[in-house]
Order: structure tokens, then C-alpha cells, then sequence
């Protein structure tokens, strides 16, 4: 009986985390897009954060250049840590994250670089794996859950009893941490 429920309850979260999968899939899809459209309509180019072929997180392309910080299979990459100087010029292009700030050590300086590089929240487009799932907490090495919508300001709270400041981009601009 009991190896029953045990079945029955592995093969429940096995679906329950299948829908999300699904879901966060069609979001990185869906999210993509209007990324690229947005990037189309203001002539700018597509700045992807996270390489797309990375296995799950896979669901989108490789826009006009992929920054990895272990370098990505597109054509045009630059193998790059978003906490540091993303080497873009300021208010140069739209920016699609997926997948990458859950795992930043530190997200108040990733945010700035994102920020200074889409030159406003209405160019940044983030998917990040859903907090509330079993599988953001079994991603090696995450750090935070990032809250928010995936068009503008989000903010990060840490996971897993760690107990880093505020990284949210709102705070990050009040406090003139912004460039």
C-alpha cells in the first residue's frame, strides 16, 4: 500500500512539474518574441542573456548577440559576467534574460548592467523558473527567486535562508546605484 501512495505521489509531482516545464517553455517562447519585435521596432539589436542551447532552458534564439558567462553556441557571443561591464554601449539595445539571475551573486549589480544596457524596464524582458515548483528548488547553485512581471521591474528575494540585501531594480534606482 504504502509503495502505492509512494508512486502515485512521485508520478503526481512528476506532472505537476511537467505542466510548469511546459508552461515556462511557452513563456521563454512567448517572451522571446516580443523581445525581438520590441528589438525590430526600435532598431535596435537583441541582446540574449543565457545561452540558449543550455539544455532546459532552451525555447528561444540567440537574438543578435548572446552574453554567456560560459560562452554560447550562437554565431555572435560574448562570453561575459553580467555583474560586471557588459561591453554594450548604454541605452544601446532590448534585453531577454532567461534562466541566468536566479544564479547572479550579485543581482543589485546585475540589474544595473541590464538596466544601463536597455536604457529603460520597457526593454527588459525576463523568464525565470517559477518559485513556487519543485524544480526552482533543485537548480544547483540558485540563489534567488526573482519576483515581478517579465516586462520592467522585478526584485530578488534570496533563497534558502540566504540572507543577501535587496537587490530589486527599483531600490537599485532610488538609491542613484543606476549609471
Amino acid at each position: 500500500m504504502l509503495g502505492k501512495v509512494l508512486v502515485g505521489s512521485i508520478g503526481a509531482l512528476g506532472a505537476w512539474e511537467g505542466a510548469w516545464a511546459l508552461r515556462r517553455y511557452a513563456r521563454r517562447k512567448h517572451y522571446y518574441k516580443k523581445a525581438y519585435d520590441r528589438a525590430a521596432q526600435l532598431g535596435r539589436p537583441l541582446v540574449v542573456i543565457g545561452d540558449p542551447s543550455g539544455g532546459l532552458t532552451h525555447g528561444y534564439g540567440c537574438g543578435d548577440v548572446c552574453i554567456d558567462l560560459h560562452g554560447c553556441d550562437c554565431s555572435a557571443q560574448i562570453t561575459a559576467d553580467i555583474t560586471q561591464n557588459i561591453p554594450l554601449r548604454d541605452d544601446s539595445s532590448v534585453v531577454y534574460v532567461s534562466c541566468v539571475l536566479e544564479y547572479v551573486d550579485d543581482p543589485a549589480s546585475a540589474a544595473n548592467e541590464i538596466t544601463r544596457v536597455a536604457g529603460s524596464n520597457d526593454n527588459i524582458y525576463v523568464v525565470t523558473v517559477e518559485p513556487w515548483t519543485f524544480t526552482s528548488r533543485m537548480i544547483p547553485g540558485a540563489k534567488w527567486i526573482v519576483n515581478g512581471p517579465p516586462v520592467g521591474d522585478f526584485s530578488f528575494k534570496p533563497i534558502r535562508g540566504l540572507t543577501t540585501g535587496d537587490g530589486s531594480f527599483a531600490s537599485t534606482r532610488q538609491r542613484g546605484i543606476i549609471r
